[in-house]
């Protein structure tokens, strides 16, 4: 028995030919910066990667860097970002 074990849920899902699965670590939600100096949030993330979904990959890979560094503006970077995107084919 272990007090601080979680219990986990299995979750199937169904995926289908062009679904993209993106994994991620905090970083970029978490980055200050924008006009308010605020953190991009992980609600406009979510956007951001429903709205880049469609593109091809490496269009996908130049937008997030761009909006990236355009939200960042000269604030210091305070956390590592990783987006690991999958598409599937069929």
């Amino acid at each position: 028995f272990n007090p601080n074990k979680k219990n986990f849920k299995r979750v199937q899902i169904q995926l289908q030919k062009e679904d993209v699965i993106y994994l991620f670590s905090d970083g970029f939600r978490d980055q200050f910066g924008g006009k308010s100096n605020s953190k991009y949030g992980r609600k406009k993330f979510r956007e951001l990667l429903l709205s880049i979904r469609h593109l091809p990959m490496k269009k996908q890979k130049q937008k997030l860097r761009h909006i990236f560094l355009e939200w960042k503006g000269a604030e210091h970077q305070i956390d590592d970002v990783t987006i690991l995107a999958i598409k599937l084919g069929g």
